[in-house]
């Protein structure tokens, strides 16, 4: 999905070229730059293809004087939508899928190709409408058990002493995974916790699990510190130098690269990072970039 895979593509290239005129633009991306370039990263070159030829074919249905003024109308809201995705993000809204299906059928409705056009029998309808019935009833069910386990999610996520709930915290995310099996940020919110808990082994699978649902940059910042606490030294530095690709500008990564080379005995290394510390024009002026600025200088001095 590009939720996993966008992020991991841009620390590549800007790892290949770190004096890209795009570092200092890049950052913590989530989402591509607008939504019909997210869908097709989501679903494939096929899947846009059947995306844009089921759109042309609402497009093109005909425009009958009787409801010249309707199908007009509908087709103008579609095209509205699919104009507001090229800036900002409708189809991944649930209001605005919702007006799509609902116009995209009285579209339907309205058309008299031999394609769309049925032919009902009373027994056809009720056959139909049975079948309607029970996955209405199938829907409901699955949305019922999804909203509660998106209410215990969130009343997990509220739980501030972690030490103190383990057990309850283990058992809930456990539960919740079962119910949102490929929902990455569960994941990564439990894997989060495992770590909080110094359960790192566990931290470690969870977030590689996520990971192939969901990247951001404190994911990655995460995996390094689970390999940090196992002094997994190699394995920290990678992952903390995928986390500096990702968004060049940020100091953090930085900061932790040095960190974790001084203490694997790296100190060649780490002076290299202080180095890039110093040398680093901040994005945003902060006090803790200030505080970095000091920590590396002062090891400089004291090396």
């Amino acid at each position: 999905s590009a939720k996993a895979d966008y992020p991991q593509l841009q620390a590549a290239y800007l790892e290949q070229y770190p004096d890209s005129k795009y570092a200092a633009l890049a950052d913590d991306a989530k989402n591509s730059f607008f939504d019909l370039l997210q869908v097709g990263l989501e679903i494939g070159w096929l899947g846009m293809l059947l995306f844009i030829i089921s759109l042309l074919f609402l497009l093109r249905i005909p425009v009958v004087e009787k409801h010249r003024a309707e199908i007009l109308g509908l087709k103008a809201a579609i095209i509205g939508i699919f104009a507001a995705s090229f800036f900002s993000y409708p189809l991944y809204q649930w209001l605005p899928s919702i007006q799509i299906a609902v116009v995209a059928g009285m579209l339907l409705s309205c058309d008299n190709r031999s394609l769309t056009k049925m032919r009902t029998s009373l027994l056809g309808l009720v056959i139909f409408t049975l079948l309607m019935f029970m996955a209405a009833i199938l829907a409901v069910n699955r949305q019922s058990r999804r909203y509660a386990a998106y209410s215990l999610w969130d009343d997990v996520r509220k739980i501030e002493s972690v030490s103190q709930h383990k057990d309850t915290l283990i058992y809930s995310y456990s539960h919740l995974i079962e119910e949102l099996p490929h929902n990455g940020l569960l994941k990564y919110h439990y894997g989060i916790t495992l770590f909080e808990l110094e359960e790192y082994e566990k931290s470690i699978d969870e977030l590689k699990e996520a990971a192939s649902y969901y990247t951001e940059l404190s994911l990655w910042m995460c995996l390094a510190e689970n390999y940090r606490a196992l002094k997994k030294y190699d394995e920290a530095i990678a992952y903390f130098s995928k986390s500096y690709y990702m968004a060049p500008k940020r100091f953090m990564p930085l900061y932790k690269l040095m960190l974790v080379c001084k203490e694997a005995g790296k100190t060649e290394q780490a002076k290299r990072y202080a180095l890039q510390i110093l040398n680093k024009v901040p994005k945003i002026p902060s006090a803790t970039v200030d505080a970095i600025k000091l920590e590396a200088q002062a090891f400089l001095l004291g090396s």
